[in-house]
């Protein structure tokens, strides 16, 4: 992330303001965006909704782990989660050209409850050049946009939030004769 983005910046971004999601780092986060608050400071949540409507890796399946909503959403961080099939898969096709051999199965994660204490949101869909006949992450929208907030949907938290919500316009396309079932 550093070479690829950070460093090819016109003003890169000092390396000890970087906060990468290491598994040591990953768990300071709520202390120090509580500390950014607390001083007056606001935090943006920088966001992209994935193929099972996940936000920054924190998939569908995780609301398991936990016994009520009330804990899901208070939770902080999860280290080394079990990753969706689905989101191996979608990374795999963004970033490695489908090759899964390079990905891991696991990853690092903010919760959708600490995500939820940012004060405004950036983000969205543009993933539908990776499969251009395919309307995969349409759903995404969908989810984000039409439902109230569900824990098996971390996507559907994100209006919630004030912010910005951008998307490719030909995902949000419904073709042909659409009807819902009673």
């Amino acid at each position: 992330m550093t070479e690829i983005f950070y460093d090819l910046l016109d003003h890169p971004i000092p390396r000890e303001h970087l906060n990468f999601a290491y598994a040591e780092n990953l768990k300071t986060y709520p202390e120090k965006l509580g500390a950014i608050q607390k001083n007056g400071g606001e935090v943006m949540l920088v966001q992209g909704i994935g193929r099972p409507q996940h936000v920054a890796f924190w998939d569908p399946h995780y609301r398991n782990f936990f016994d009520s909503d009330q804990e899901y959403l208070d939770a902080g961080y999860l280290i080394s989660a079990k990753l969706s099939p689905l989101t191996i898969e979608q990374n795999a096709c963004l970033v490695h050209q489908g090759n899964f051999t390079k990905l891991t199965t696991r990853g690092n994660t903010i919760s959708i409850g600490l995500m939820m204490k940012s004060d405004y949101t950036t983000g969205g869909i543009n993933a539908d050049h990776i499969f251009p006949k395919f309307n995969w992450q349409g759903i995404g929208i969908w989810t984000a946009l039409r439902y109230g907030p569900n824990p098996y949907m971390p996507d559907s938290y994100l209006p919630i939030k004030p912010g910005k919500f951008f998307f490719v316009k030909k995902l949000a396309e419904v073709k042909g004769p659409f009807k819902l079932r009673p």
